[in-house]
């Protein structure tokens, strides 16, 4: 973000085991992100150009193959 700086402080000696656990879960999150990002990618590399997802059929659609408007 422009204008964003980066701040320090002195940290008090119980906060630095929460802290450090706090940046190894930021780490572990990233990573499983970009796994994610990788396996999406190859999901859809592996996918067939022609395969799409069918469109379910709107109320007018189904109400017409059934050979007209509910009740009758």
């Amino acid at each position: 973000m422009p204008g964003r700086k980066t701040k320090g402080r002195q940290l008090a000696p119980g906060e630095v085991e929460r802290v450090r656990a706090e940046v190894d879960n930021y780490h572990r999150f990233t990573q499983v992100c970009e796994q994610l990002a990788e396996v999406n990618e190859a999901i859809c590399e592996g996918r067939p150009p022609d395969t799409a997802a069918p469109e379910s059929a709107s109320p007018a659609t189904a109400q017409d193959e059934k050979g007209g408007p509910p009740g009758t």
